[in-house]
């Protein structure tokens, strides 16, 4: 029986408390705590966005090796400021500096010879037809001696073997003659090819000489622009080997170029456009506002947990940047329209009844001190509603109010 009782008069207890509490929190009467009067003011029409800081192109610059060796000299660390130029890594190029003098050497020795080749041939030449001209003349003056023995022969003044010598004679002035001819075609024949090998493996090594120059310059890295190392892949003394192991060796920012990206929900991105103004905030300086417009958007989209996001692009001024970082997290503001001189009233006086928006206009009156109104509304910022429809500058309206609540269940 007393645990009974005990239960009975634990729920008399709990009922009154309800009672008591929503007798207190409603009352019969509406409590206005707070209030607020409708006033023309500028209100922005915003749309709210995540974003994102980025490098602009050709800000980042990933400075990878294309030889491969010891690095012999490694003179930057993260946080160096670099000049465009600056050489900024070395590896050890004995190896190819050796190709390069063999090369050298070689092509030297080719270009000796090509000078000696065109130089002999005016010699060479010469003496040919020298040979030619003493050739010719011996040819005549065996054709001489052979039509004189001809003649003495007719007239029988001369033996058989007398012409018979004197026909051999001309015979052989001929084949020399011949012989040299054909050794001068010879000499010119030689000479232009000669010259064409010459001058073509001369052309050829120029050419691998100029690959290995080349392959040599990969062994000197610089900076390709002016920034800030922010990475560094590797220590002087290790063995890189290109393209394998170190795929990125220092990472230069230049820190004065970023940009922001904002990513625009797909049912959002028709609501904005080129040139708008943004305003938005980082979460390291939270009371300080930045400034930009929408400078590019991009066509393509990228998918993040199932949703379909645009890029929106910010380009930021470089003081900004350089206030900034990449990769942090920016809270964005898109500002879609600017109305001016409208009537307004705070964000917390308009309220939801089902559908519909609706104030509590201040009445003065004791027994019924705020009526309900339908109202229609504009444009929304941070602070202010626009009202289009319901009421009139100067108007009061309830911004904290406790409405009256029917109790049920209790007489």
């Amino acid at each position: 029986m007393k645990k009974v009782f005990a239960v009975l008069l634990a729920c008399t207890l709990l009922g009154a408390g309800v009672f008591a509490f929503l007798s207190k929190r409603g009352g019969s009467k509406i409590q206005i705590l707070e209030t607020v009067k409708a006033e023309k003011a500028t209100i922005e029409d915003q749309l709210l966005a995540t974003g994102i800081v980025k490098p602009v192109v050709g800000a980042k610059i990933e400075i990878g090796a294309r030889a491969t060796g010891l690095i012999s000299s490694l003179p930057v660390k993260v946080g160096d400021r670099v000049e465009g130029g600056q050489l900024i890594a070395k590896i050890d190029s004995r190896e190819i500096e050796r190709n390069i003098e063999t090369m050298r050497v070689s092509l030297r020795i080719m270009k000796t010879n090509l000078e000696k080749e065109k130089s002999l041939f005016p010699v060479n030449t010469d003496l040919q037809h020298k040979n030619i001209e003493k050739r010719e003349a011996d040819l005549r003056l065996a054709e001489r001696n052979y039509g004189r023995q001809k003649m003495l022969h007719d007239q029988n003044a001369s033996t058989d073997e007398k012409l018979d010598q004197s026909l051999h004679e001309l015979k052989l002035a001929q084949a020399e003659l011949d012989s040299a001819k054909t050794e001068l075609i010879r000499i010119r024949t030689s000479h232009t090819n000669d010259v064409q090998v010459l001058e073509n493996q001369i052309k050829e090594t120029e050419s691998r000489l100029q690959e290995l120059l080349v392959q040599r310059s990969y062994y000197d890295i610089h900076a390709p622009i002016s920034g800030v190392v922010t990475q560094v892949a590797a220590d002087e003394g290790e063995t890189i080997v290109a393209g394998l192991q170190v795929a990125n060796l220092i990472t230069i920012l230049q820190p004065e170029r970023l940009e922001m990206w904002i990513y625009v929900d797909e049912t959002d991105i028709g609501k904005i456009k080129e040139g708008m103004k943004v305003v938005y905030t980082v979460d390291t300086y939270p009371k300080r506002k930045f400034e930009g417009k929408i400078s590019r958007i991009y066509l393509e989209p990228e998918t993040k947990e199932g949703i379909v996001y645009y890029t929106a692009v910010i380009t930021m001024t470089s003081e900004d940047a350089l206030l900034l970082k990449t990769d942090m997290t920016t809270h964005v503001r898109i500002i879609r329209e600017v109305k001016e001189n409208v009537l307004s009233v705070k964000n917390g006086a308009v309220k939801w009844d089902g559908a519909e928006s609706v104030v509590y206009k201040i009445t003065g009156d004791k027994k019924n001190p705020a009526e309900r109104i339908s109202v229609k509304t504009g444009v929304k910022d941070e602070n202010n509603t626009e009202i289009t429809e319901g009421l009139n500058e100067g108007d009061e309206v309830a911004l904290k109010i406790i409405l009256p609540e029917k109790r049920q269940g209790f007489n």
